[in-house]
């Protein structure tokens, strides 16, 4: 139906298959995995960084399995992020669904939301204007139900414009120690995803597209930088 899952998927059975595959594939920072370590140096207790684009719609889905989980809301502005999603589609690299039954567009990329089956498969600006509507809400109302301090938002622009102090902000908000991402916050090579580097103005080549889709998002948006203030 969707990558949408709630608390009441997540049963002992799924929690269980859920943190056993976490332990089995976690690494440290260096990415060594845990698993292969002596038992003796393993630590007792550990906080891991997940990020996946699917886990928007599944927040109360995670909040029941990982009850002392932080969440971390990083949004960007629409234009360029819905620009990136449209290059995401056409490249080919982010097909999720090869063959997904219903669906004529070209194959599915990125989360699939619910109500996609209604979406206009031959207009793509109005398709991934629905993923980033879907993913956004989700988390607004998913987070806006959680106390204040299990969750804090940040904006992308924010984060690349300062790195330094944006880690800051998260390992206050998290109680992580700073000593710990010092080396992670200087120089980090580009991630294996990015199609072409960035640019402040590379989304523009979309603009006519994102345009007409932009009564979508910007109720949203305005929702997004009013969230915790």
């Amino acid at each position: 139906i969707s990558n949408a899952l709630d608390a009441g998927d997540a049963t002992p059975e799924n929690a269980e298959l859920l943190k056993r595959i976490f332990t089995q594939r976690m690494r440290d920072k260096h990415g060594n995995l845990y698993a292969n370590q002596p038992a003796d140096k393993r630590p007792q207790a550990i906080r891991f960084l997940e990020k996946t684009p699917k886990n928007s719609l599944r927040i109360p889905f995670l909040n029941a399995v990982f009850p002392d989980a932080y969440f971390i809301f990083l949004y960007r502005q629409p234009g360029p992020n819905l620009a990136s999603m449209m290059e995401a589609w056409k490249s080919g690299k982010f097909v999720t669904y090869k063959s997904l039954p219903g669906w004529r567009g070209m194959p599915w990329s990125l989360l699939l939301i619910p109500g996609w089956r209604e979406l206009p498969a031959s207009d793509l600006a109005t398709v991934v204007a629905k993923q980033w509507c879907a993913a956004n809400v989700a988390i607004l109302e998913a987070l806006g139900s959680l106390p204040a301090e299990r969750w804090c938002s940040l904006a992308y622009e924010e984060l690349v414009a300062d790195p330094g102090k944006s880690i800051d902000k998260l390992c206050n908000f998290s109680g992580l120690s700073r000593a710990s991402m010092s080396d992670q916050a200087h120089d980090l090579p580009l991630s294996r995803y990015t199609l072409t580097p960035p640019a402040a103005d590379k989304w523009l080549r979309h603009s006519q597209e994102i345009q007409r889709v932009m009564h979508f998002v910007e109720p949203v948006f305005t929702r997004i930088q009013k969230f915790g203030k």
